[in-house]
């Protein structure tokens, strides 16, 4: 059960990450998973596109822990990655199905053209 110790354990292992502890960002990468997991299936509702949403989290997190995230609440920070993330994912799975539609739709039309 997630409380308030654990995200105040997670808030030490951001603040040790971001003074480069790299057991510490190893730590706080494997208690982020769950979490990066939840938020990014609430949105795309998919297992396999939440765990890459979720993979692809974690790589932004350690890669901007010490650059990125203010030292505030690194919970509601990861979250806020994780979020826009899944976001981006299905925007872009939605932008790749228009395009299909589309091409499909226009294949359609020069075929019907060309019969005629």
């Amino acid at each position: 059960m997630w409380n308030e110790t654990m995200s105040e354990d997670l808030q030490r292992l951001a603040g040790r990450a971001r003074r480069g502890d790299r057991d510490a960002l190893d730590a706080l990468l494997e208690s982020s998973a769950p979490i990066a997991l939840r938020v990014a299936l609430s949105v795309l509702r998919s297992e396999h596109d939440a765990l890459d949403a979720a993979q692809e989290t974690l790589i932004d997190a350690a890669r901007n822990v010490a650059t990125t995230w203010s030292g505030s609440n690194y919970e509601a920070w990861l979250k806020s990655l994780a979020h826009n993330k899944a976001v981006d994912m299905l925007r872009a799975e939605i932008r790749r199905r228009e395009r299909e539609s589309a091409a499909a739709d226009g294949k359609g039309s020069e075929t019907a053209m060309i019969g005629a």
